[in-house]
């Protein structure tokens, strides 16, 4: 399962991080943040945060692309 979590790089967002990261059902998460760990995508992000694709998203913007191939309810 492909799981977006928005708020990602904060505080809860990464306490919700940790804990998908050791779910055997979720196979990708992506983060979605306003201010991502690394913008340049390097791969010197510290755990959790290395075990997401990051998506740079202002949610109050129409942008569709953030939630695209995620499971919702």
């Amino acid at each position: 399962m492909r799981i977006a979590i928005t708020g990602a790089s904060g505080n809860v967002g990464t306490a919700v991080l940790r804990a998908l990261v050791e779910e055997p059902v979720v196979t990708s998460i992506v983060g979605i943040a306003s201010r991502v760990p690394r913008a340049d995508g390097s791969s010197t992000v510290a755990f959790p945060h290395d075990r997401a694709d990051w998506v740079r998203v202002d949610l109050g913007d129409d942008s569709p692309r953030a939630g695209t191939g995620c499971a919702a309810p």
